[in-house]
């Protein structure tokens, strides 16, 4: 598979006379290298689509949502009722059946009733969102359910796992509504593979720790949701996961949907092809060496590095 370091202009350059109408900043979408990286994917989890949970906060392109459900897809996780919106469009007109879409924010306020309409607009479809206080749980739709979600340790959202009575406390004041954990390990980003996947099974280990606790106190956890792309591979060869009775387990990547260098450089294992880019146009020379394009640090997220 080609590195992203060799990658040329030539391999994404459009058609003279496509290039010569298209506006700038332009994003590039090769649906051929999105067929493969997904394919490549589905491969890894045993070409089992239910393994499956992908992120759209990266793609956010009904396009390409549309290849992911032509694929057998049909849970999905979103971050915002704009994203849930279009996707369950999408997943309708794709004829997706029980399509299951989990807003993967802590909603609050006019984000749950935004929700709740949206549910109530697409209603084969299944919505659920992530919650991390008992008091939180009245608020939420009774036509929407919910998972907890657990803090392994990125220190964004969710509770640690320190509190796991107040988790399981959360989980039953529910009832019906419990979906399962949702548990994303996106910190995991150890360049030493080897280091990487002994401290993201440790959480593994500790996950199904709680869920046996769940079980035994008469929860039924129906989903555990993991596994950005950086611990997706450690996820995959995590045997446990694939011997749950009762419990599906789904690993939720998107970046891999496209690719870029920082998945490349951690996960060389992926083999998989960048299938988006930016085109953008040189607009001046305002000095000796110095060019300005149409697209940089103010149209492009930077927060990665350069």
């Amino acid at each position: 598979m080609p590195k992203l370091s060799k990658l040329t202009a030539a391999d994404w350059l459009p058609l003279p006379e496509d290039l010569k109408r298209m506006l700038t900043p332009c994003l590039l979408i090769d649906l051929d290298k999105v067929r493969s990286n997904t394919e490549r994917i589905l491969s890894i989890l045993g070409d089992d689509p239910e393994r499956w949970r992908p992120h759209v906060k990266t793609t956010k392109t009904p396009e390409v949502w549309a290849e992911l459900a032509a694929l057998g897809l049909r849970n999905f996780k979103c971050a915002t009722t704009r994203e849930a919106d279009l996707l369950g469009e999408t997943l309708t007109r794709c004829g997706t059946q029980r399509a299951d879409i989990l807003v993967a924010y802590p909603l609050i306020g006019p984000g749950l009733t935004r929700l709740a309409e949206i549910a109530s607009q697409y209603k084969d479809i299944r919505y659920s969102v992530l919650v991390e206080e008992t008091a939180h749980i009245a608020e939420i739709p009774e036509h929407i359910g919910f998972f907890v979600d657990i803090n392994p340790g990125m220190n964004r959202t969710g509770v640690p796992f320190e509190e796991s009575d107040l988790i399981l406390e959360i989980a039953a004041a529910a009832g019906g509504r419990f979906r399962g954990f949702h548990f994303y390990d996106g910190h995991q980003h150890d360049l030493d593979l080897v280091a990487r996947e002994r401290a993201i099974h440790a959480g593994y280990d500790q996950l199904l720790g709680l869920r046996a606790r769940a079980l035994e106190s008469g929860l039924k956890v129906e989903e555990l949701i993991t596994s950005g792309t950086p611990a997706l591979l450690h996820a995959a060869r995590f045997e446990p996961f694939k011997e749950l009775e009762g419990t599906q387990h789904r690993v939720s990547p998107g970046t891999v949907v496209f690719h870029d260098q920082r998945s490349e450089e951690e996960n060389p294992e992926l083999q998989l092809l960048p299938a988006a880019t930016v085109l953008t146009r040189v607009v001046s020379h305002p000095a000796p060496g110095v060019i300005t394009c149409d697209a940089g640090s103010k149209a492009v997220a930077s927060e990665a590095g350069d």
